[in-house]
């Protein structure tokens, strides 16, 4: 009597909590017919075998992402053309990604005559492309569609920084996002951020199933976006647990060729002063710390690293963990030696300084 009792006392809480409960997770058995875990025998490597309509998955020669390392430069690709709109849009958990949805017109890009409009953005964690073999902790994928149902996708990545204007904007909606539309205003895609003007294209494909190919991939060079932790977490932990880590890994090159569309760096300093001369007779070089000088990544603690520097971003404590190029401080001794040295530096100012610092012990360097 007393089973039967606690059974009908579990079976009623069970009907009671069950609306709560899809309310309150993403479900981990609602997704597309594939995901990102090799442990369901529905991940990455298998997409291909899921559906015949996947195939292209397994078989195709020309998919996404891919490491941009060799490219070809080339000046005929011109500005990306945008002219972009607002549009209503809606913040969705399409169980795989985190999702901007355009609901109305929300502008477009132009390639070789083509207009592509606007569909969506999204977010992949880590960055589904790398560079030279670096990947990145996010990146965003931009969809447009043409009127004759052809794709273009730009994407943009990320590294550890400063909160990115675009995120923290819908910051709060992101955190609580379940499984319902979360209605966002109107959005321009231009708030997004494009970070500058060289970027890299290539043919690709889709980078989740049907994996369809013929895609126009758009890749912003510059990885001057910055996300926080907080904000790369948060986009994350909405999404089931076997989509958390939601990037495909690279695929082959196949031969595949990828421009890249170069604007030479032009140092534009609007009522913005250089710092006092040191001489008036040398030459002034402006290095770029990031990348140029160092590179850096936060915890946890890598193999290898050189410096650390700790910041608070957003009352977080975060360590970062920066490895000088081979050579610098040689390098850094013999160009003073012959000329003035600016280093330029662009990121959060507590960071910058404490780089600048260790790099430039003698004060003989100046930074901007």
């Amino acid at each position: 009597m007393g089973f039967f009792s606690n059974t009908k006392f579990a079976f009623a809480f069970f009907i009671f909590a069950f609306p709560f409960l899809l309310a309150c997770s993403p479900s981990e058995s609602s997704d597309h017919g594939f995901n990102y875990d090799e442990g369901t025998m529905r991940g990455p490597s298998r997409w291909g075998m899921l559906k015949p309509e996947w195939g292209n998955c397994s078989a195709g020669r020309e998919q996404s992402p891919i490491d941009i390392g060799t490219v070809q430069v080339s000046s005929q690709l011109g500005d990306l053309q945008r002219n972009y709109s607002s549009a209503q849009a809606v913040l969705r958990n399409r169980t795989t990604d985190v999702a901007v949805v355009f609901i109305g017109d929300a502008g477009s890009i132009t390639m070789n005559g083509i207009v592509y409009k606007a569909v969506n953005c999204h977010w992949h964690s880590p960055s589904e492309h790398t560079f030279n073999g670096t990947r990145y902790p996010l990146e965003i994928h931009i969809v447009h569609l043409s009127d004759r149902n052809e794709t273009a996708v730009v994407g943009i990545l990320y590294r550890y920084g400063l909160p990115d204007p675009f995120i923290a904007s819908i910051f709060p909606d992101i955190s609580i996002l379940r499984r319902e539309d979360i209605p966002l205003g109107t959005i321009n895609p231009e708030s997004i951020g494009i970070p500058g003007s060289s970027y890299y294209r290539y043919n690709g494909s889709l980078t989740t199933p049907p994996c369809s190919e013929n895609v126009t991939w758009t890749v912003f060079k510059e990885v001057i976006k910055t996300v926080t932790p907080l904000g790369v977490e948060a986009l994350r932990n909405v999404l089931p647990r076997q989509n958390r880590n939601n990037s495909r890994s690279i695929q082959p090159f196949n031969g595949r060729t990828v421009f890249n569309f170069f604007v030479p760096k032009m140092l534009v300093f609007d009522k913005c002063l250089l710092p006092p001369l040191i001489s008036t007779t040398k030459k002034i070089i402006f290095p770029d710390v990031y990348e140029t000088l160092v590179h850096f990544s936060p915890d946890p603690t890598p193999e290898t690293y050189d410096f650390t520097v700790t910041v608070s971003i957003d009352d977080q404590i975060i360590n970062f963990y920066v490895l000088k190029q081979f050579g610098i401080d040689f390098f850094l001794e013999e160009i003073n030696q012959k000329h003035e040295v600016v280093i330029f530096m662009v990121g959060l100012k507590q960071y910058t300084s404490q780089v600048l610092d260790k790099l430039n012990p003698n004060g003989r360097s100046k930074s901007h």
